[in-house]
């Protein structure tokens, strides 16, 4: 015979009653609401973010929008080279943003005279895996060595 442990019951039965208290609590029906207001908030923004995304997915420009002649990039390492930080356009959204310009002429001496603006990527832009890895590709195709 299977026995009933009465005084589990009680406690859950308690809790319970606890439970129903405080639900009908009119402080904790506040909590609540503000607690939808947040996770309403949070949804937009993710949802605006996603927006925002795929505008930019939309209006990319190309990565390499022209070749220029060995000459120039030369120039414009030697110029970038000099300088210190500025702003420069993304290549892959095109949105204005602050980088350290010797850095660029760093990586593109490294890449064998590519155009250091080629290397111009936004942290937007660079926490997107599959555009960094296909970036990485194209500039290979590049290197002059």
């Amino acid at each position: 015979m299977i026995g009933i442990n009465f005084d589990k019951l009680d406690r859950a039965l308690e809790k319970l009653e606890r439970l129903v208290r405080y639900m009908e609590d009119p402080k904790y029906r506040k909590r609540r609401l503000r607690a939808r207001k947040v996770l309403k908030y949070r949804e937009e923004k993710k949802r605006e973010l996603q927006q925002l995304k795929l505008r930019r997915r939309r209006s990319k420009p190309p990565l390499i929008e022209e070749e220029l002649s060995p000459e120039a990039i030369e120039a414009k390492i030697k110029k970038y080279e000099e300088s210190g930080t500025g702003q420069v356009n993304c290549v892959v959204c095109g949105v204005p943003f602050e980088v350290d310009l010797k850095y660029l002429a760093y990586l593109a001496r490294l890449y064998g005279n590519v155009d250091p603006d080629a290397f111009a990527i936004c942290p937007i832009c660079r926490m997107d895996r599959k555009l960094v890895s296909s970036f990485k590709r194209k500039v290979k195709k590049l290197k002059s060595f």
